[in-house]
């Protein structure tokens, strides 16, 4: 299986996703860290493009090896590592469909039943009285945390 296309479209002008195609039809996606969407746009299809094309998806650590060496002459490496881990989520993604494997599986199998998840504002600029009644709302719809922002 190769590489034969890759491209990254932002959604909805805020979520970047990592779209590699293969030359066997299976397409895996990848969800880029959304802060910056076209930086990772623009590193994704000008600067790794040329590095990923013609690969074997299954070569994930060769892969990755290329794409931080490439964020390295490129900018901050920072800024394309948000690139970069839309790509490796995409490349996992093909794995999985070509093996037939939910990803679960092929990252070690299942662990636990249940997950313990926490609740987050997602806002980094709320006076404290405010944030204390959303830390309320959200206790009193069954969370046990809260992550907050500063």
């Amino acid at each position: 299986m190769k590489i034969t296309s890759v491209e990254c479209l932002v959604l909805d002008a805020e979520y970047p996703y990592a779209v590699i195609h293969t030359d066997e039809g299976i397409t895996g996606f990848g969800e880029c860290f959304r802060r910056a969407p076209y930086v990772s746009q623009a590193a994704i299809e000008t600067v790794f493009t040329p590095l990923l094309i013609g690969k074997d998806p299954f070569d994930s650590s060769a892969i990755w090896d290329s794409l931080f060496r490439a964020g390295g002459v490129a900018g901050p490496p920072g800024a394309l590592l948000t690139a970069a881990s839309g790509v490796d989520i995409a490349l996992w993604d093909i794995r999985g469909k070509s093996l037939g494997v939910p990803l679960y599986k092929l990252l070690g199998g299942k662990n636990r039943d249940r997950v313990r998840v926490y609740a987050s504002s997602l806002q980094r600029d709320l006076a404290p009285d405010v944030e204390a009644k959303r830390v309320a709302e959200f206790r009193d719809r069954g969370f046990s945390a809260y992550k907050m922002h500063s």
